[in-house]
């Protein structure tokens, strides 16, 4: 756990995790912003940058490629003193003017799937522990299924993803 490793650095409460590489290179080089700590994987360097906005300091990276790196490094950014968080990703699609979603389908899907089996997971890991009030991963055990509705049933996209498929 990042939180027994590292101490808190002086950083923005505040962040953003952002999944595109090249909305955070034109945001670097038209800002004033800074390195506030430099997160580090193995396969390198995952900058954790800051900046501010409208008065307020922001903090912002990229979370890598793939769900464990992307949950190591929020975890990270925590345990630096980050503690709330919005995440920028695939929900661009819907903004590109495509009536063709199916890759916000996909993200939905996957999402709502691998928040469950990491819910299971914490539970399995506490044992009993886990499905009492005494700690949070009960709440969440209880709230993640939820998820899977948000958005649309899960089972609605991945019969839209099924049906997309089949007509190309």
């Amino acid at each position: 756990m990042p939180g027994k490793l590292l101490q808190p650095i002086d950083v923005a409460e505040c962040g953003v995790v952002c999944f595109f590489q090249d909305v955070l290179n034109e945001l670097i080089a038209s800002r004033p912003v800074k390195r506030a700590y430099t997160m580090r994987s193995e396969i390198g360097e995952h900058p954790l940058y800051e900046m501010e906005v409208d008065g307020q300091r922001l903090a912002f990276f990229h979370p890598g490629v793939g769900a464990p790196l992307a949950a190591g490094l929020l975890e990270e950014a925590i345990a630096l003193g980050c503690r709330k968080f919005i995440a920028c990703g695939g929900a661009g699609v819907l903004d590109s003017g495509s009536l063709d979603t199916v890759e916000s389908s996909m993200a939905k899907c996957h999402v709502a799937e691998t928040l469950m089996k990491v819910a299971d997971r914490c539970v399995q890991v506490m044992g009993g522990t886990g499905v009492t009030d005494r700690t949070v991963v009960e709440q969440i055990f209880r709230e993640i299924p939820a998820s899977r509705i948000y958005d649309g049933p899960t089972e609605v996209h991945k019969w839209s993803i099924d049906k997309k498929i089949k007509r190309d």
